[in-house]
């Protein structure tokens, strides 16, 4: 097992890695990154939530050992800044950061779609009042500012003539509103079609906060998409903290609900199974301490028809947030997963049958050296030697959010 830092800079908060080999061959690397000027500018704005950040782009030509070549340089620059936006007579929102490596799917034409939205920020909400069908009402930040959120497009990206060319179209999939997939690229299925996993707001289910989970198929490489099975159970009960249990002692013993959020990634089995990971999220807000400790398992959900109906999601005996499915040549399914309690680290587990279950009893600990809560997101590929390359953020003692890598084997 070998560990790397990709990026480390006491003047940075860099977070959320996606890592994905291109159809080149190529591994590309997508983080966020935030400046200490920035954030000294909005002191009162965590900078998890990287307000003010831009994304950095690499690519590496020999499986991870060096990247090179941002390509953030090549990007116009009102798609590199997720900056502060002023919004101006006759400009109801600005075009989201583009390609949005996060939830982007690479065409075999080279194009690169991705869900898109974008987070506007004025010091006026009227200014942010837009069509309910697209956007989020205003919401005050605590340093005076009010934010919203654009929901349901898609983006069409082609690197032509030394620069990115993107296209926006409206995401429609009836009968929901606000849909738009998050961390789940869209999957090619064997029948030619794509598959995603979608966060929407259902005319049936307006108390789910913050929407329904849901499968979308597209016949036509992401122009149009149609809604398929609803993944459920949306609602799960919970009660008391475990006694004993350091990280949640003082917590009172009250009952609370948690559901599943977008945060979500799956994997298609030589089977022809999916296989879909969630993070699990607590309401209300006023009670998340008690339930990252408490609960925060890992479930999962499989559909043995490319997503047309789902099997309910269960809990796996996985702990942590959010997780990752990577898919190896030898058919074994990989889980990696942020382990956010003491000892906090990056945690790996293996599925020997396409995820009916999960060897939790000798799970992989590939890292158990963090210094706090704040890190993961991890996620994989596998290289060409066998080996998995897994990214995440990482906070040491130094306090020092940074990129970086493990190279381990199964």
């Amino acid at each position: 097992m070998e560990h790397r830092v990709i990026f480390k800079d006491p003047a940075h908060y860099a977070s959320f890695p996606r890592v994905r080999r291109m159809r080149n061959g190529e591994l590309l690397l997508a983080y966020y990154d935030q400046s200490d000027e920035v954030r000294a500018q909005h002191p009162n704005i965590h900078p998890h939530y990287q307000f003010g950040s831009h994304v950095v782009v690499q690519r590496s030509r020999d499986e991870g050992q060096s990247w090179q070549r941002s390509l953030v340089d090549e990007w116009p620059a009102e798609w590199r800044q997720s900056d502060i936006i002023h919004l101006q007579p006759g400009e109801p929102y600005r075009e989201p950061d583009a390609p949005d490596w996060q939830s982007a799917a690479e065409l075999e034409d080279g194009t690169i779609i991705h869900s898109a939205g974008s987070l506007l920020w004025h010091r006026d909400p009227e200014r942010l009042r837009l069509p309910p069908e697209i956007a989020d009402p205003p919401v005050a930040t605590p340093d005076g500012w009010y934010r919203t959120y654009i929901h349901g497009l898609v983006a069409r990206c082609r690197f032509v003539d030394g620069r990115w060319h993107k296209e926006l179209s409206s995401l429609k999939v009836p009968p929901y509103t606000w849909p738009h997939w998050g961390w789940c690229a869209p999957r090619r299925m064997p029948d030619g079609s794509l598959v995603a996993i979608m966060l929407g707001k259902h005319p049936e289910y307006p108390e789910r906060q913050p929407g329904t989970i849901f499968a979308a198929r597209s016949t036509d490489n992401g122009m149009t998409w149609a809604a398929q099975g609803i993944i459920s159970p949306h609602n799960f009960q919970g009660t008391a903290p475990q006694s004993g249990d350091p990280a949640v002692q003082g917590s009172a013993a009250l009952p609370y609900t948690w559901s599943l959020c977008d945060e979500v990634t799956m994997a298609l089995t030589p089977g022809g199974k999916l296989v879909s990971v969630h993070r699990t999220e607590g309401e209300p807000d006023t009670l998340w301490p008690l339930v990252w400790h408490v609960e925060g398992f890992v479930h999962q959900a499989d559909s043995l028809d490319l997503g047309q109906t789902w099997q309910p999601a269960h809990k796996t005996p996985m702990w942590g947030h959010p997780a990752h499915l990577l898919l190896l040549d030898n058919g074994l399914l990989v889980c990696v997963f942020g382990y956010r309690r003491a000892p906090f680290g990056i945690h790996a587990c293996i599925s020997y049958d396409e995820g009916q279950t999960w060897d939790y009893e000798n799970v992989r600990i590939l890292r158990s050296d963090g210094a706090v809560r704040d890190l993961g997101y991890p996620n994989s590929v596998q290289l060409k030697d066998g080996r998995i390359y897994t990214t995440y953020y990482f906070t040491k003692s130094d306090g020092i959010r940074h990129i970086a890598a493990t190279v381990w084997s199964v």
